[in-house]
């Protein structure tokens, strides 16, 4: 504590050089500060004591080797692209890890490791003899090994890798004193294929008796707590939102039709990009930048993600985590980030777009992912890849693939790439009858099947689409999904047995007319949503294509859209005791348990649904408990306005403002929806960008149910 109280008060008189930066006893190391007892220092890089002077023929000097990744390997560990492994149990091919057993077999030049190396490395299948197993970038036998996430683990750790292998993270606060170290499990891993003994930290592999990781930045023993808590300093960024808007409106209603004439606004989206701009100077004389929790030289590092990169490293990681923007293309997204699991293939490509490309040609594969920085690794990945997790250097997507009879000119496209067949619902109107063109409300949608809806010209309102599940052969009697009457009956007629609660994941759209039709200037505009406020059921994507640079304007500005992501709407995240007491003011109502709501819907041992505490309340039995919207405390949560003139609580009305500062904002279903699928409405004036509006007849859209990476569907008991 001591000596980072002395480090910051010498901080403000010391010289530019980054040796100075250091106040005695400690000494200066690149960027680093260490105690000669405990560290010595080789090429601007920290040696545990007990490894100095041992540098080996196996560990060729840092002016020889090739450019590293920023990966700090002991001494006694090689380097094998942004790995560190040990010569007696690896080789390195192709800056890819290979066992000791394989490698006269991958390659004659695997002895050497030598620079002639072709650039073309085989899939990982194909490196693999049996009866080895391929794992990410490397062969085993299950006898010795498991995988976990593309990572070798050694058997004896295999049970206890995912729940009790920890590393440190940081929870910055902007008020030093509540800053506390916490200890979870990594989100990401990077490309580095660390040793079983080792443990990941950003692009680093270290052992856990020498070093703690800190914001993905590498941090000595003897130093880890002290960096916040020591006094040095805490730092927090603001995100960069824009001011939300001041009316909303939605409608739990599945009549309800979106009408263009209506005034709308929308905000631009929660989710804020990270930059390569440092965190603060405050703590770090000039020259040098804060980065997390270190002082750093620009003319040695860049600063991404609040982690260090070796300066060569430094452009094609900022390229790869510096915006969330989602591009879609013919074959599908690419997006910044990487997936983990599901690798059936491992290739070269020279970008992203041909990583894609490679993938859409194999008919396995669902999801990829394009490692820029060092190896120009392109990972194919089937239906198991993982959720997208932002990681330095990595882009990655998933796959559109449509029926070989697809329609380019469809201007709505349904994609099942479910398990299981669904049956479609496509609606329109306040009567719920089929869209022009269509002699039945239903179509059945077999398991990688398409289907397309052609909009007429003059367009068409109120347009509905949902999914159902579980149905028979005619696309009735549902688990999920007979949320309406069966066409065609009489407006209000319900299967037998009544109507299902209508929670279902739902496409609405008001389609406008079409560029040369008599009502284009009068009506140009399509607008749609894809609104959570009564539920959800399975997990989606849609997907925009054409002119979507013209989607989502105020005024001369545009700010385009491509996607609209639905996919981590998990169900193992339905909460099974929300609270909907308004901080305790009813903790219960008419023999209800306000503050235990279970909102899962369940049928057949299977949780199909999460219902809005809304719904929950006012639906009938046996899915809900039947109140009025206007009654207290179903009000709160459902936020009518029936008279937005004359808008009073005690007549059963709650505008925009009582809504958002009500207890609504703080139940779990209304946070789930945010964390997982932001910028989706999850309740009546939610202020995220759930409407959408997009030129008439210029862009297509494309709505797949459980895309690649999308949370199980569906969740067995």
């Amino acid at each position: 504590m001591i000596r980072f109280v002395l480090f910051l008060s010498l901080c403000l008189t010391v010289s530019a050089a980054i040796d100075a930066i250091c106040p005695p006893p400690l000494k200066g190391c690149g960027p680093s500060c260490y105690l000669d007892d405990l560290y010595c220092c080789s090429n601007g890089q920290l040696l545990q004591k007990r490894f100095c002077g041992v540098m080996t023929s196996a560990s060729p000097p840092p002016s020889t080797t090739v450019a590293t990744a920023p990966s700090l390997c002991p001494p006694t560990l090689s380097q094998c692209g942004s790995a560190c492994y040990t010569p007696d149990k690896y080789c390195c091919v192709g800056d890819n890890l290979v066992q000791k057993q394989f490698c006269g077999a991958t390659s004659s030049t695997s002895s050497s490791q030598a620079s002639s190396q072709t650039t073309s490395v085989p899939s990982t299948s194909t490196l693999c003899p049996a009866p080895s197993l391929p794992c990410g970038i490397s062969c085993y036998t299950t006898d010795k090994y498991c995988c976990v996430n593309d990572a070798l683990v050694q058997k004896q750790f295999c049970g206890l890798t995912s729940s009790t292998t920890p590393t440190t993270s940081i929870s910055t606060t902007s008020t030093p004193s509540t800053t506390t170290p916490t200890t979870s499990t990594p989100a990401t891993t990077s490309a580095s294929l660390c040793p079983p003994n080792l443990q990941q930290c950003g692009t680093s592999c270290f052992s856990t008796d020498q070093y703690c990781c800190e914001n993905n930045v590498l941090v000595s023993k003897e130093f880890c707590g002290t960096v916040t808590n020591g006094g040095l300093a805490t730092f927090s960024t603001k995100p960069l939102t824009s001011a939300p808007s001041t009316t909303r409106s939605t409608s739990s209603s599945r009549s309800t039709t979106i009408s263009s004439s209506t005034s709308r606004s929308t905000t631009s989206s929660r989710s804020t990009t990270s930059t390569n701009i440092p965190v603060s100077t405050s703590s770090c004389p000039v020259p040098l930048l804060m980065c997390g929790v270190t002082c750093y030289s620009t003319s040695l590092y860049c600063c991404v993600n609040n982690a260090l990169l070796q300066k060569q490293f430094c452009g094609a990681a900022t390229t790869a985590v510096s915006s969330t923007a989602v591009v879609t293309t013919q074959y599908g997204t690419i997006e910044n980030g990487n997936r983990l699991g599901g690798t059936i293939a491992q290739l070269r490509s020279t970008n992203a777009q041909d990583c894609q490309l490679q993938c859409y040609n194999n008919p396995k594969c669902s999801a990829w992912a394009y490692e820029s920085c060092i190896t120009n690794t392109c990972l194919l990945k089937d239906s198991t890849a993982g959720q997208l997790n932002l990681v330095a250097c990595y882009t990655s997507g998933t796959i559109i693939r449509v029926d070989p009879n697809f329609n380019s000119q469809a201007d709505f496209t349904v994609i099942n790439s479910c398990s299981s067949p669904l049956f479609v619902e496509g609606r329109m109107g306040g009567q719920g009858g089929p869209l022009p063109g269509q002699s039945s409300t239903v179509r059945k949608l077999g398991v990688g099947a398409t289907i397309q809806y052609t909009i007429p010209d003059t367009g068409a309102e109120g347009t509905r689409f949902w999914a159902k599940y579980g149905c028979d052969d005619s696309g009735q009697n549902c688990l999920i999904g007979d949320s309406s009457q069966y066409y065609p009956n009489p407006p209000g007629g319900c299967p037998p047995g009544g109507c299902l609660i209508p929670i279902d994941s739902l496409f609405e759209a008001t389609w406008g007319c079409k560029p040369g039709s008599p009502c284009a200037t009068t009506n140009p505009t399509t607008w749609f949503d894809t609104s959570q406020v009564d539920g959800w059921t399975i997990p989606y994507k849609v997907y925009l294509s054409g002119q979507t640079g013209k989607c989502d304007c105020d005024g001369n500005s545009c700010r385009g859209l491509t996607l609209v992501d639905g996919s981590n709407l998990d169900l193992k995240k339905c909460p099974t005791a929300d609270d909907a007491s308004w901080d305790g003011r009813f903790p219960s109502y008419s023999g209800i348990n306000m503050t235990g709501l279970d909102l899962r819907y369940i049928k057949n041992n299977m949780v199909l649904g999460c219902i809005s505490p809304c719904k929950k309340l006012t639906y009938g039995a046996p899915s809900g408990y039947g109140l009025n919207e206007g009654s207290i405390p179903a009000l709160y949560m459902c936020c009518p306005t029936p008279n937005p003139q004359n808008c009073r609580i005690d007549q059963g009305c709650i505008g925009p403002q009582d809504c958002r500062n009500g207890p609504i904002t703080d139940t779990q279903f209304v946070k789930v929806i945010h964390q997982t699928a932001p910028g989706i409405y999850s309740f009546a004036y939610d202020d995220g960008v759930g409407l959408h509006a997009c030129p008439a007849g210029v862009v297509k859209y494309v709505m797949e149910f459980c895309p690649a990476g999308s949370a199980q569907y569906p969740l067995p008991l």
